[in-house]
């Protein structure tokens, strides 16, 4: 009978840790493949932190694509200006709407 209890605490004991450990864990930090589209920006919205760029090679895109910036990421957001091309990395979660839109895990201008 000791036995039998002392096997259930230390499981619950285990248990409780995983949950803790994963409670705890950067949701940036996975290794998902990102999707990539490419596209040159036409609007900026520095206020709602996205701009919108026009697709250049990706057919199963709409012609534009709203692309919302996370927090992490307002400096750099900073930087771009209409007509810059990009290269914008996002997880694959569209919004269906219409132009789409995302939200970049990453993002780098290509030309300025």
């Amino acid at each position: 009978m000791k036995t039998l209890r002392f096997f259930i605490v230390t499981l619950l004991l285990l248990l409780a840790f995983v949950t803790y450990t994963n409670s705890n864990a950067d949701p940036t930090d996975h290794d998902e493949t990102l999707l990539y589209i490419k596209g040159v920006t036409s609007d900026i919205n520095r206020m709602g932190f996205s701009f919108t760029i026009d697709i250049e090679e990706d057919p199963h895109l709409s012609d534009t694509v709203i692309v919302r910036i996370p927090a992490s990421h307002v400096f750099k957001f900073s930087q771009v200006k209409k007509g810059d091309s990009v290269r914008v990395g996002y997880d694959g979660v569209m919004m269906e709407s219409y132009p789409v839109q995302i939200t970049a895990t990453t993002f780098e201008v290509i030309d300025q």
